[in-house]
């Protein structure tokens, strides 16, 4: 657990070594004059989104996440907000149209929000997901995980006190949910096909993926607090990177 992370203020320059893989925080719940910036920013496509939501909070949250997105990748690649263009993976991952791409390589992202807290992730040329949640006790917890966590994870998960029941939870959803969000296949991907770590104040792990010890060591996981009473995963491709974190 990557409790002890250092949470860097923005970064005078704007480089992402090869070897290293950026982790944002973002605090969405921005003045309305903040909002009004980021939905300049926004496509059609973000707009309409945006304006499916019911409750404001919500809408609001995903203006702030979009615009913070768009404003990052904007950074790294030298260009305007607006002028960033999205393309699609096959169950609507979200990546950079092919115009982003630097000589052939890849600047790969992934964002998460909940409950007004948002993570991204960024790195070159290697495949990354991030997921967050707000720790907090869940009636249903125990009965969600019986349905969707692994059987190896469930024993884990109910030899616990019930004191670690919603630290266990959340620890245990974050880190499947970055993984089915790097691969790209959402919930559409099996979530008792593979096996994370999820004991309280232990190391975050991907333990295997469809029973192969070897398919795991294709990842790297770590977990992280990006502020009281919220846990966090990123999973990213290869063993040779480190993170560096950064709050917006």
């Amino acid at each position: 657990m990557n409790d002890d992370l250092i949470w860097h203020p923005s970064p005078d320059t704007w480089t992402l070594d090869a070897t290293i893989v950026h982790l944002w925080s973002v605090e969405l719940d921005q003045p309305a004059d903040v909002r009004a910036k980021f939905w300049k920013t926004l496509n059609d496509d973000e707009r309409t989104r945006a304006n499916r939501f019911y409750f404001d909070h919500d809408r609001h949250h995903f203006i702030v996440a979009r615009g913070v997105l768009r404003q990052l990748l904007a950074n790294y690649l030298g260009i305007f907000p607006v002028n960033v263009v999205f393309d699609y993976g096959h169950n609507g991952k979200p990546l950079l149209d092919q115009q982003h791409h630097n000589n052939g390589r890849i600047l790969e992202f992934n964002l998460s929000h909940a409950k007004g807290v948002g993570v991204i992730g960024f790195a070159w040329d290697r495949i990354v997901g991030v997921d967050v949640e707000k720790i907090r006790p869940l009636d249903d917890g125990p009965n969600i995980a019986k349905r969707f966590f692994s059987k190896s994870e469930n024993e884990i998960f109910f030899s616990l006190p019930e004191s670690e029941y919603p630290h266990a939870f959340f620890n245990c959803w974050t880190r499947k949910e970055a993984f089915i969000k790097a691969i790209g296949d959402g919930l559409t991907y099996p979530l008792d096909k593979f096996d994370v770590t999820l004991t309280p104040g232990k190391p975050a792990r991907l333990i295997s993926v469809e029973g192969s010890t070897a398919k795991a060591e294709r990842w790297h996981l770590v977990s992280f607090f990006p502020m009281k009473d919220y846990v966090g995963a990123l999973i990213a491709e290869g063993k040779n990177w480190t993170i560096k974190a950064f709050k917006w």
